[in-house]
């Protein structure tokens, strides 16, 4: 336990370093015409896009099926990223005075981007694999783009669109609901709560990973002079504890179906990249669209 808190501490310094890239960009904004502030955010979501679809790939080679490295990993870091390049593209269509550029901001062209990445890696696996097995790499590819690209992109939606703090609030009530339920489960655990699937949580643990998740976002919310009402909060952090521990089921699912322990080895007593994340990759669609509703519509600066 003492080497998982090191390194969990560890991790924790790290985060913070990019918060405070992120802030002491956000202060200093006059020299640039368009926002540079998410771009240590978006760095770090590059690189953690990347290690992670390794481990993917790596995890789905274990059941017999092998991905396309470089098209697969292309399109997971182009969606992944797309929250803050986007924006820039836009930026520099509205000043262009070529009408070809202007209409790319009449037409719905962030969603074709992701269909022509899609007919990328379906033309690749067809031109070099042609019908062998094409149905299985092609299922578990999309599922590859769908799980860290889309997902990737509304975590770091939830920064661009909402905000930083905002941003905060939401990884600490996922994570503190890991923190809370691994707790809890190991000093007061009885009762299995999905035994077949991951057998060292239980009952007592999920509902202790709520309660703390929730105490967490009050505090936050309070500390952080947030545009939510203390019910609001609560009721964000339950809602982030039991789909961040439910995103968790669903990677422990990924890996029984593999048959590997862990996604990968980045960290010790965390395992890989993907095992850090899972919670947060499926939390985030639930979490964008809660943070827009529970804060009316303000952004949380």
């Amino acid at each position: 336990m003492g080497k998982r808190i090191f390194f969990g501490l560890l991790l924790i310094a790290f985060v913070c370093g990019v918060f405070y890239a992120d802030w002491f960009l956000q202060s200093d904004q006059a020299w640039c015409p368009f926002d540079l502030s998410p771009l240590p955010l978006t760095l770090l979501t590059a690189g953690l896009i990347i290690v992670g679809y390794i481990e993917f790939r790596r995890m789905i080679a274990s059941a017999g099926v092998q991905l396309p490295l470089a098209t697969g990993m292309l399109c997971c870091l182009v969606i992944g990223t797309m929250p803050f390049w986007w924006p820039v593209l836009m930026f520099v269509c509205e000043k262009s005075k070529c009408s070809t550029f202007v209409g790319l901001m009449v037409l719905p062209a962030d969603i074709a981007v992701v269909g022509l990445l899609l007919g990328v890696v379906f033309l690749e696996q067809l031109a070099r694999h042609r019908l062998e097995d094409i149905l299985r790499r092609l299922a578990l590819t999309f599922l590859a783009v769908g799980y860290l690209g889309v997902c990737g992109h509304l975590v770091l939606s939830i920064r661009t669109v909402v905000g930083l703090k905002a941003f905060v609030l939401f990884l600490a009530a996922v994570k503190c609901s890991d923190i809370g339920a691994y707790f809890t489960g190991k000093f007061l655990g009885r009762h299995k709560l999905v035994e077949w699937l991951s057998p060292k949580k239980t009952w007592e643990g999920f509902f202790g990973g709520l309660a703390f998740a929730a105490c967490v976002s009050l505090v936050l919310n309070r500390v952080m002079w947030m545009d939510m009402a203390p019910w609001s909060a609560a009721v964000f952090g339950l809602a982030m504890g039991a789909l961040g521990q439910g995103a968790d089921l669903c990677e422990s699912a990924l890996k029984r179906a593999a048959g590997v322990k862990d996604a990968g080895a980045v960290l010790p007593e965390f395992g890989g990249v993907l095992d850090i994340l899972d919670s947060l990759l499926l939390t985030a669609p639930a979490a964008l669209v809660l943070l827009s509703v529970l804060t009316m519509g303000h952004l949380v600066l």
